[in-house]
C-alpha cells in the first residue's frame, strides 16, 4: 500500500493532543501489546454458505541469508483446493487485508510517536526498540508490518529483513551473539520469542491443571449462567438466519470468527447476517472467555500472570533507565489482549478487533527531569485501541481509583501503585500454582460465586 505523508492536525486534534499529552509531562516509554491483523478463518464451517479464501504467495515470501545484493526468494504455495480451507490459504493464514491492516498501525503510530510528539527516532535503530512475538506466524508477519508503517523499513534504507531467534537459542548465531548493526550486510531487526511449550503471552490451561479446573468450576457459577442465557436466543437468531438448525451450529465463538474473518477478506456473507448480529456475537463472546478472570483472581493470575510480570519488568526497566529502549512492541493475540486488560481489572465493550491494542505509556513530572529516575513522580498511562482504524481511549484503573495524578480523569495511575497492581496477578512459582494436587489441598475456590444445584 503506497506510504502516507503526516498530515497537519487540525486545530481540534492539536487541542485533543495537548490534553492527551499535557506540557508539564514527559514521555518516557511506551508499552504496545497488539493483536495480529485479518487472518483466514480456523477451519471451513458454513458449508451452506461455501467461499474461496485467497491468500497471494508473496505473503510468505522470505529472502536466503546469503548474497544481499542479489537475494533468493523462497515462497510457499498452498496447493488450491487441497487445504483445510477452499482456496489457497492454510488455516488461520493472514490475509492481504491483515497485513495492510498492521502497516496502516504502525503509520499512526509514526503520526503520533515520531511527527507529532518527537518520541521515536525516524529510523528504525535496535537500541530504541525491543520486538517481541509469540511463534505464531501471524503474530510474527504482524509486528513485521507494524515496523514497515512505523519506520518505512524498506523505503528508508533502515532494516530490510527479520531475524527471529528462540529465547533458549539467542547464543546462537551471528544476529543473536550480541550484534546490533547488519550482518553479512543486511541490517536485523531481532523478534524475540519463545518456543510455544514456554509461552506466556495467552493462557494455555493444556499445561497448567489448576487453571483447567477453575474454567471448568467456573461453569457452575451464577456469572456463567448469566452469560450462557443470553447466549442461548443470540444462537437461535443465528440459526434462523442462517436457515439451519440450532443444533447443527458451531459454537457461538466459532460463529464469530467465521463471520469476522469472511468480513474482514470482503468474502460472502449470509444476507441475514448484520453487522449488528455479528456485534453482539462479540459481545457475548468477550463474556463467555473473558468474565472469569474478573471474577477469579487465581484465573488471571495463571493464565496472564506471567506476562504481566514481563511488562512489569519491562516497565521498570524503561522507568531506571536500564537500557536506552523507548518502545516495546509485543505482538499476540485476541487472548492476549482479553486477559492483560482483566489482570487490570477493566475489560472492553466487546472483543478485541484484528489489529486491536493496549498502550502502556510511562510519564514524568517535567520538573523532575534533572532528579535521578528513582526521585521522580512517574505515572502509566492504560491506553485501549478497538481495531487498527479506531481512536485509542484512556482507561481508568479502578485498582487506582483515588490515587491517580489530578485532572487526569483517573488515568494517569502514579508508578509505584501500577507495579503493585500488577504483583498481585504475578505468580510466585507458576508450576507449583499449577499443580492441581496442591490447589485441591489448599481449597482456593471461586468463593461465592457457585451457583445454587437447583439453577
Amino acid at each position: 500500500m503506497p506510504w502516507q505523508a503526516a498530515q497537519p492536525l487540525s486545530q481540534e486534534e492539536s487541542v485533543r493532543l495537548a490534553n492527551h499529552y499535557p506540557s508539564n509531562l514527559i514521555l518516557r516509554g511506551v508499552q504496545l501489546v497488539h493483536r495480529h491483523g485479518a487472518r483466514a478463518a480456523g477451519r471451513s464451517r458454513l458449508e451452506n454458505f461455501p467461499v474461496k479464501w485467497h491468500c497471494p504467495p508473496e505473503l510468505t515470501a522470505f529472502e536466503t541469508y546469503h548474497v544481499p545484493a542479489h537475494p533468493t526468494i523462497f515462497r510457499e504455495r498452498f496447493i488450491q483446493d487441497r487445504q483445510a480451507l477452499p482456496g489457497t490459504c492454510y488455516s488461520g493464514q493472514m490475509t492481504l487485508e491483515g497485513h495492510r491492516q498492521l502497516v496502516r498501525l504502525g503509520q499512526t503510530l509514526r503520526d503520533r510517536y515520531v511527527h507529532q510528539l518527537k518520541f521515536l527516532p525516524s529510523q528504525y535503530t535496535a537500541d530504541a526498540v525491543y520486538v517481541r512475538a509469540t511463534a505464531v506466524v501471524r503474530a510474527k508477519q504482524s509486528v513485521q508490518r507494524l515496523l514497515m508503517g512505523l519506520f518505512r523499513l524498506h523505503e528508508t534504507g533502515g532494516a530490510s529483513r527479520s531475524d527471529v531467534t528462540f529465547g533458549d537459542e539467542a547464543g546462537s548465531g551471528a544476529a543473536a551473539a550480541g550484534t546490533e548493526g547488519p550482518v553479512g550486510g543486511v541490517d536485523v531487526v531481532d523478534i524475540h520469542m519463545l518456543q510455544e511449550r514456554k509461552e506466556n503471552m495467552w493462557p494455555d490451561s493444556s499445561r497448567c491443571r489448576r487453571l483447567a479446573q477453575l474454567k471448568k468450576d467456573f461453569k457452575e457459577t451464577v456469572a456463567h449462567a448469566r452469560v450462557v442465557a443470553d447466549e442461548k436466543p443470540l444462537r437461535a437468531k443465528v440459526a434462523a438466519a442462517l436457515g439451519m438448525a440450532e443444533s447443527k451450529l458451531p459454537s457461538t465463538h466459532s460463529l464469530y470468527d467465521e463471520f469476522t474473518s469472511r468480513r474482514a477478506a470482503g468474502l460472502h456473507m449470509p444476507a441475514a447476517v448484520t453487522p449488528e448480529l455479528i456485534d453482539e456475537l462479540g459481545r457475548v463472546c468477550l463474556r463467555l472467555w473473558f468474565t472469569s478472570y474478573l471474577h477469579v483472581p487465581e484465573s488471571v493470575r495463571l493464565g496472564i500472570g506471567r506476562f504481566v510480570g514481563d511488562l512489569r519488568t519491562d516497565m521498570l526497566a524503561m522507568h531506571r533507565e536500564e537500557r536506552p529502549t523507548k518502545l516495546f512492541l509485543y505482538s499476540g493475540h485476541d487472548t492476549t489482549l482479553g486477559p492483560v486488560l482483566c489482570a487490570f481489572n477493566v475489560l472492553p465493550e466487546s472483543w478485541p478487533d484484528y489489529g486491536s491494542s493496549i498502550a502502556f505509556e510511562l510519564f514524568t513530572e517535567e520538573q523532575d527531569a534533572p532528579l535521578p529516575p528513582e526521585r521522580r513522580r512517574a505515572y502509566v498511562r492504560l491506553a485501549y485501541r478497538n481495531g487498527v482504524d479506531g481512536m485509542p481511549h484512556a482507561l481508568p484503573l479502578p485498582d487506582c481509583a483515588g490515587r491517580a495524578r489530578p485532572g487526569s480523569e483517573g488515568t494517569l495511575c502514579p508508578l509505584d501503585a501500577f507495579l503493585e497492581i500488577a504483583s498481585r496477578v504475578i505468580p510466585a512459582d507458576f508450576s507449583a500454582e499449577c499443580s492441581l494436587k496442591d490447589a485441591e489441598a489448599s481449597g482456593d475456590k471461586a468463593a461465592g460465586t457457585a451457583k445454587p444445584a437447583a439453577a
